[in-house]
């Protein structure tokens, strides 16, 4: 932490203080179910305690991501997403911008901490570094499968708000796999774009709709009204569903699950605007049905607001009632505040200043029961991104206090794939370098070195217009005494492809014939400049075999366009 920043800081508080003096602060029932609701507004705040001025009150604050150069690039920071990993590792994602533009091109970085939040690990990049890619990568919003251990990160584009991506981690985000999409087919005739929210996403956890995942957004219609829903898997992200609409002029929302089961949405609202929406203050509603459908539309009029998306989490305290809920909310980009409710959401009678400046926030409840936030600092992020810890002692003042006893995380189930690959390339080498040093090598066929157009690059092979086609294959892979194998490649086309370009898979068993997997079919559209695909083939009888190949053949015809693909890999299928 930089002394300037926190001298800075400081020396705001005795302002405050004089405020608090005039503040009425309710008592505070003997609850152990308690709802915070963070919000930037105008309001009075107590001076706060730190660490070792009262033991155990606890608060910090500390920049997390500095505008500036990081990895090679000039970034400058906004919207962040926090989550905790089955492992504690805490991981904050983050926009990080080429410009100062909400359409700017933008990069994917992260950044770990092993200790909650005192200390994180150097900036990585999780995605938009290769070369032809120029999307704007924004809205971080991250969840965890607690049934599978999956890291889910979900985001969206810029050029067109109709690409819903997410990626995938079975290793706590040390590594992840390359963008999924969202189906174009539950985008309905009358929205023209979607997009998730910033911020982490929901697991259910009780009732019928236990394990489904949630991952806020909102949609625009072609007359420009805005609706909030969700999308919604109950199969572990295999496949994915759309919600109905929320009312109109909902846009960013956050949510949280209920003791009882139902979904709160806390709406922001924007455009043309549903009667029963009063634009000065949030706005709920409800879901009973997992999240499929809302109901109950409420103006929460001790929740002042102006502009700016707000974040929810919770707290499970006595008895494993889940009535604890933290909703860090922006008005006017300022004066970051935390409003508490007692009775999941009804009324928010206490609130407490956590910052003059903030934007956009990001906040969960550790496993040791503090309170991390991580928000903009600055209308628009012209200071970068903070981190925020505290407890519940110092947000009280010492009126509450949570059980210091650390809550177990769930164990993430042992994962088989493992144990079923034979072989894989990840193509971790050097860039440019073209030979695998691996005890099985691939080549490229007809060229001793790298023919123009084919090379590794960031992690991934690399093609553009060869002159021709461009043959790569494995070695003879040894595949032992199995007796059915899957065969895996993901691939990425950047660029406006059209039917003269190809890419086919291939596998052969033995001295056998060349067998077709898969071959693409490319989309012409402008907007699909970037596309992603999962090849998978499953369950191909081997017997009699003792080794297999993979061969895939590419043909690219003009300049900017080019094709990459990774993670070839050859498993047991049994």
């Amino acid at each position: 932490m930089k002394t300037s920043y926190l001298a800075l800081f400081y020396r705001s508080w005795p302002r405050l203080a004089s405020k608090a003096l005039q503040a009425t602060t309710a008592n505070l029932p003997n609850s152990f179910a308690i709802g915070l609701f963070c919000v930037a507004a105008l309001c009075a705040a107590p001076v706060p305690l730190k660490a070792q001025d009262q033991d155990p009150f606890y608060y910090e604050i500390r920049p997390l991501f500095e505008n500036g150069e990081q990895l090679g690039q000039v970034y400058r920071f906004r919207n962040v997403g926090l989550i905790q990993c089955l492992n504690g590792d805490l991981l904050a994602f983050v926009e990080a911008r080429h410009d100062v533009s909400d359409h700017s091109e933008k990069d994917v970085l992260m950044r770990r901490s092993k200790d909650r939040g005192t200390t994180w690990g150097p900036y990585e990049a999780v995605w938009g570094h290769l070369e032809e890619d120029h999307a704007g990568w924004k809205d971080p919003a991250p969840v965890v499968d607690k049934a599978t251990g999956r890291l889910f990160y979900f985001m969206n584009t810029n050029e067109s708000e109709k690409r819903l991506f997410y990626m995938t981690s079975d290793d706590s985000g040390y590594t992840w796999s390359d963008p999924i999409r969202i189906p174009d087919s539950l985008l309905r005739p009358e929205w023209k774009r979607w997009r998730n929210n910033p911020g982490p996403a929901i697991q259910l956890k009780v009732g019928k709709y236990k394990h489904r995942m949630l991952i806020p957004g909102h949609i625009v219609t072609h007359e420009d009204r805005h609706f909030s829903v969700v999308w919604y898997s109950d199969d572990h992200g295999e496949s994915w569903q759309v919600s109905e609409t929320a009312v109109q002029g909902s846009d960013e929302v956050s949510i949280i699950e209920l003791s009882d089961g139902r979904v709160l949405m806390n709406i922001r609202s924007h455009g043309e605007l549903d009667p029963g929406l009063d634009p000065a203050y949030r706005n709920f509603m409800y879901s009973d049905n997992g999240g499929e459908s809302w109901y109950g539309l409420e103006t929460k009029r001790d929740l002042p607001w102006e502009s700016g998306h707000g974040s929810l989490a919770k707290m499970e305290l006595g008895d494993g009632n889940l009535l604890f809920a933290i909703h860090p909310l922006v008005v006017k980009r300022k004066d970051l505040t935390c409003f508490v409710s007692y009775d999941e959401g009804k009324t928010w009678p206490y609130k407490k200043l956590l910052h003059e400046i903030g934007g956009y926030s990001s906040t969960i409840v550790l496993d040791n029961y503090d309170i991390a936030m991580s928000h903009n600092h600055g209308f628009r992020g012209e200071h970068g991104i903070d981190f925020v810890r505290f407890n519940l002692s110092w947000l009280t003042d010492g009126k509450e206090h949570a059980n210091p006893t650390v809550q177990p995380l769930p164990q993430a189930p042992e994962s088989k794939a493992t144990d079923r690959a034979i072989w894989r390339e990840d193509f971790e080498l050097a860039d440019r370098t073209i030979l695998d040093g691996g005890s099985t090598a691939w080549k490229i066929l007809g060229a001793s070195n790298a023919p123009i157009g084919a090379a590794v690059s960031n992690g991934k092979f690399r093609t553009s217009d060869a002159g021709g086609e461009i043959v790569w294959q494995t070695g003879r892979i040894d595949i032992g005494d199995a007796k059915r194998i899957s065969i895996a490649v993901d691939a990425i086309k950047i660029g406006k492809f059209n039917n003269s370009d190809s890419l086919r898979i291939y596998y052969r068993l033995g001295d056998g014939d060349e067998k077709l997997i898969e071959s693409l079919s490319f989309s012409s559209d402008p907007q699909e400049d970037f596309e992603t695909y999962r090849i998978r083939k499953h369950d191909i009888n081997v017997s009699g075999n003792q080794q297999a190949q993979v061969i895939i053949r590419s043909r690219i015809n003009g300049d900017d366009k080019t094709l990459y693909w990774d993670r070839v890999e050859v498993a047991r299928a049994e």
